[in-house]
């Protein structure tokens, strides 16, 4: 069983990438969905001057700011055993 669904993203994720990655589809399958932007951590001096112009406003976005914060929050997914 699936318990979510987790897209790692090294841009500043958007409404382009929220469609283009098919969340709306997923979640209305019941998916539980986020996306993680590791933007600041892969690409810095872009993540402080690039702002996309659709940036992306919904629930499920977590943005981290250091490789440590990214590397936690891996090391947090629990993982299902096969079936």
């Amino acid at each position: 069983m699936i318990r979510k669904v987790v897209f790692l993203t090294d841009n500043p994720f958007n409404d382009r990438d929220y469609r283009i990655f098919g969340f709306e589809i997923l979640e209305s399958r019941g998916f539980p969905m986020e996306a993680w932007d590791c933007s600041p951590v892969v690409y810095p001096e872009v993540s402080r001057s690039y702002v996309p112009p659709d940036v992306f406003k919904g629930k499920n976005l977590r943005v981290f700011r250091t490789e440590k914060d990214v590397l936690d929050a891996i090391g947090g997914i629990r993982r299902t055993p096969p079936s």
